[in-house]
Parts: C-alpha cells; sequence; structure tokens
C-alpha cells in the first residue's frame, strides 16, 4: 500500500502575502506571483513597492521550488540566481527539503511537481471549483516514493 503523507512531513512550507502595493518592471523588491509565469516554468521578474510587510517576508533561495496555487495551477519553477531574494506573491507557495531530514532533495521536490501524481491532486482540488486554488495545504507525497532520494 502506497500510504500518502502530508507535503509539510518532508519539506517546509511557505506561501505568498497579499500582493499589495504597486509592481512594474524598474524597482523595489523582486516578486513572483501566479500570473507572470510562463509555459516553460519561468517568470517574469516584476518588482514591488509600497507593501508593509516586505520586512517579515521570506527571500527566495537558490534551489526553492515555488508553485502557482491559482492562474496556471500547479506551475512550477525552480528559483534560480535571477529571483534569490525575491518574495512570494499572493497564491504562490515556496517548497524546499526539510534540512532536519534526508528523505527527499530540492532537485527530487521538483521532479515531484512534475509527476503524474502531483498533476493527479492539481486535479482533484481544482475540479469542479468557481475559482479554482490548490489549498493551504493539502499536498500529500507517497510514502514510497520518497524512500529514494533524487
Amino acid at each position: 500500500m502506497n500510504q500518502k503523507l502530508p507535503i509539510e512531513s518532508v519539506a517546509e512550507l511557505d506561501y505568498g502575502g497579499p500582493s499589495k502595493g504597486s509592481t512594474d518592471n524598474e524597482s523595489g523588491l523582486r516578486i513572483v506571483r501566479p500570473a507572470d509565469f510562463d509555459s516553460s516554468g519561468r517568470a517574469e521578474i516584476r518588482y514591488v513597492t509600497g507593501h508593509l510587510d516586505l520586512a517579515s517576508m521570506r527571500r527566495l533561495r537558490k534551489g526553492d521550488i515555488v508553485v502557482a496555487l491559482a492562474g496556471p495551477i500547479g506551475q512550477t519553477m525552480v528559483v534560480d540566481a535571477d529571483f534569490v531574494g525575491a518574495v512570494l506573491g499572493r497564491w504562490c507557495a515556496a517548497i524546499w527539503a526539510r534540512p532536519d531530514q534526508n528523505a527527499v532533495t530540492n532537485t527530487w521536490l521538483y521532479a515531484w511537481t512534475q509527476s503524474s501524481d502531483f498533476k493527479r491532486q492539481v486535479e482533484k482540488w481544482t475540479m469542479d471549483a468557481t475559482m479554482p486554488r490548490l489549498p493551504e495545504p493539502g499536498l500529500q507525497i507517497g510514502r514510497a516514493s520518497c524512500r529514494e532520494k533524487v
């Protein structure tokens, strides 16, 4: 039997906050929003200014996996040098391997987000919804699939 575990059992998660303030392409703090994802898993670089909570928001690190919770639901990208230090906009989540255990790596987590298991969960959570979104939290990882690190 392939028992499912909450993603939080093997990964840390951070959810984006409200994208208050103004966004543009020239100044401020870099932000990742679902609306900026393209079909190749990249996001257009945008900046946000005037947001009161920016100082308390976690900054993205190289290798974090960003997941769109709305818009292009389930679209993912790996944070590279262009987005190190950026913050998550509303309806985005970042996941990364938990440092206190070694069940998975960030490379494995990204591969999982490209899998049919992940896509089935996205479909399950968003089917028949008026405004489809992935829940916070809600994703589960199969226990058998966590045994081998990539």
